[in-house]
Parts: structure tokens; sequence; C-alpha cells
């Protein structure tokens, strides 16, 4: 699955798959708006997606890149970005409970436990 898109992602997490690691999502920007994607793992994936509103429960994008990745609105309740460039992602709006962003870049910035990204309001 070198690159596939939003509608094949959500395909196999109907059937049942929750393993989306190391994938190359970045060409063209997916469109996840409004998703149900809990508990999956994008870890180490490079993403380009519009995320706004979907539910992100427990996700993991650890050691991955999801710059420019739009999560407005989105439930990421428990959601892991560690180790993660996260420039340009945007998380106004978004439920942001319990979530890890240790080690997570952005601008040059490196998070430390318990911090949210600039735009976390």
């Amino acid at each position: 699955m070198a690159h596939p898109d939003a509608h094949l992602i959500l395909e196999l997490y109907a059937a049942g798959e929750r393993s989306f690691s190391d994938l190359d999502l970045d060409s063209i920007c997916l469109d996840f708006s409004a998703a149900m994607l809990m508990d999956s793992d994008f870890s180490g994936s490079f993403i380009n997606a519009n995320f706004r509103g979907a539910n992100l429960a427990r996700v993991k994008f650890e050691n991955g890149n999801v710059k420019c990745c739009d999560f407005t609105e989105a439930n990421l309740e428990g959601a892991s970005f560690k180790g993660s460039a996260i420039d340009g992602a945007i998380f106004i709006g978004a439920k942001l409970i319990n979530v890890n962003f240790l080690a997570a870049s952005e601008q040059g910035h490196i998070y430390s436990i318990d911090e949210l990204p600039f735009d976390a309001t």
C-alpha cells in the first residue's frame, strides 16, 4: 500500500484494519473530514490531510510528519503525536484531552510533556 487514497483507507478501516503506519500520504491533500478513524496507527507516515471534525480518538501519529494537516474541531482525545513534525498543522477547536505532543516539533520548537500546539485555543 504505497500511495493509498482516503477512500481506500476508510474502506480498510471499515473492514477492521487499524495499522496505516509508514505510509506516504503527502502527495495530495486527502479528505478525512468527519471520518471515524479511532484507534488507528499512522506512526511513521507522511500525511497531508483534512481531518476537520474527524474522530481520531487514541490515534497514533508518532514519529511522522503531519505538517499542514487540518485538525480543526477534530476529536483527538488520547491521541499521540510523540516525535512528529507538526509545522503548519491546525488544531483550532480540537479536543486535546490527554494528547501526547512530547518531542514533537513545530518551527524549531520541541514540545515538552503536557505542552500543546501554539494554535490550540
